[in-house]
């Protein structure tokens, strides 16, 4: 079993789910940013609690290389970590807790060789490649680039099994790349930022006196793609079904959901568009046409 990014919370749900924690043997990430990698360490400790006896492999991009990186006042630097530094920081963080386990329940039970974490960083792609980061068992996984500047590099992935095929996009603004991976895909999942709606918010920070945090709010618009670009990514593409999920702002009733959707349905042209939601299941028999949603709640 295969886990893409893994958040705050993200354990929670997938034990929620009743995703079978031995299974998990891999972790990929979009990118390095605290939203998509918070709770690598609950995903690796609780899946080796839970049954798995072999490592955890965690694959993501290398260390930023497009910027001057900042520092602190003592000297250190930031954004020195790529993937494998992270995962490293992760497992040192779980060292203590992985040996009073294996002491209070023996070996036999939690076996060392479970605890650790490898971390890999997935070598830059190129500009218009796509490579191979997954394959087994007819599980296929390809890498490509995506925009999330400068959060970079940022992945989106392409995951085919048995006809069927999924794409991801991580978090990204519009490029093409989204399109040229995602033809014909049956199900894209694909981040959407309202930037209308996000500037309606900023602006009412910005009157309330909140400086800082209308900055920081709009901030956010120019990495993002909005839903109606997304639609028009799934139209080109050909995409059965598309899935908005890193859904900015967040959109507690119906009416904040119509006002998010606008204009998605003229760009989408014929395809199907659904909202993410936690515990949604999307469910791609093999050989087949046909796609299953159900909610695991």
């Amino acid at each position: 079993m295969v886990i893409i990014d893994a958040g705050p919370g993200a354990w929670a749900k997938l034990a929620q789910a009743n995703v079978p924690p031995a299974q998990i043997d891999t972790v990929l990430l979009t990118h390095l940013h605290s939203d998509h990698l918070g709770d690598l360490g609950e995903v690796a400790q609780q899946s080796w609690i839970g049954g798995r006896k072999t490592p955890i492999d965690i694959y993501g991009p290398p260390a930023p290389d497009a910027y001057t990186l900042p520092q602190d006042a003592e000297g250190d630097i930031f954004g020195t970590s790529g993937t494998t530094d992270v995962v490293k920081g992760f497992a040192e963080a779980y060292n203590a807790d992985a040996a009073f386990r294996v002491v209070h329940h023996d070996p036999e039970y939690m076996p060392p060789e479970g605890a650790r974490m490898i971390g890999h960083d997935i070598p830059k792609p190129g500009a218009e490649e796509a490579v191979t980061v997954f394959d087994k068992d007819g599980l296929k996984i390809e890498v490509f680039l995506v925009s999330h500047d400068p959060a970079e590099p940022a992945y989106g992935y392409r995951i085919t099994y048995k006809g069927r095929t999924a794409v991801v996009s991580g978090d990204t603004k519009k490029v093409q790349n989204m399109v040229r991976f995602s033809k014909d895909a049956d199900v894209l999942v694909h981040e959407a930022l309202n930037p209308q709606m996000v500037e309606m918010l900023a602006s009412s920070l910005d009157q309330a006196g909140h400086a800082r945090q209308a900055k920081v709010t709009r901030d956010t618009i120019d990495y993002h793609t909005s839903p109606v670009e997304a639609a028009g990514i799934a139209d080109e593409a050909n995409v059965k079904l598309l899935v908005l999920t890193h859904i900015v702002p967040p959109l507690p009733n119906a009416l904040m959901r119509l006002m998010f959707l606008r204009d998605v349905k003229a760009a989408r042209g014929n395809g199907d568009t659904m909202l993410g939601r936690d515990l949604l299941m999307i469910s791609l028999p093999p050989d087949s046409k046909e796609i299953k949603t159900t909610c695991l709640n």
